[in-house]
């Protein structure tokens, strides 16, 4: 074997050595815990969790808010009309009693009964919109320009 035959053997298995040492770390990167290669996805999508539940726990208590004015709001609104019509009347019947007529008592069942069937039917109702102000999220593999042939 001549000196370059020799040289370049030596050259060779250099190469060798460091393809060698390449491919025992390239698997032991493959069978390590991932997960420090993917810390910022999984930091955007805990981010994008937190606000996504911030936005439904605004909308929620805004929701809440709302219905405890509309509800104070009709309550306010049936005590007044309450007050208004049947109230007095009914004070001013028991100074003078035997003023009472039948026409009153009818008048005062009705509006009664017209007070008790509002407060009983007081309905709201809640519109889910879905106009998708929480922005859903998709992982996506952006592949690699190295074409990976698998065939041996």
């Amino acid at each position: 074997m001549s000196s370059w035959d020799i040289e370049r053997q030596r050259k060779l298995n250099n190469e060798f050595d460091n393809i060698f040492r390449e491919h025992e770390r390239l698997q032991q990167d493959l069978n390590s815990d991932q997960t420090q290669h993917y810390e910022g996805l999984l930091n955007s999508i805990n981010k994008w969790e937190d606000d996504s539940i911030k936005k439904i726990e605004k909308t929620a208590k805004t929701a809440r808010n709302d219905i405890e004015k509309l509800l104070k709001n009709t309550n306010q609104q049936l005590q007044r009309f309450v007050n208004n019509t049947i109230t007095e009347e009914l004070r001013e019947a028991l100074r003078e009693k035997n003023k009472i007529t039948e026409f009153n008592i009818d008048k005062w069942l009705v509006q009664l009964s017209q007070a008790r069937k509002e407060l009983e039917n007081l309905s709201s109702t809640i519109e889910f919109s879905y106009n998708k102000s929480i922005k859903l999220i998709k992982v996506k593999q952006t592949n690699s320009t190295t074409n990976l042939d698998y065939r041996t």
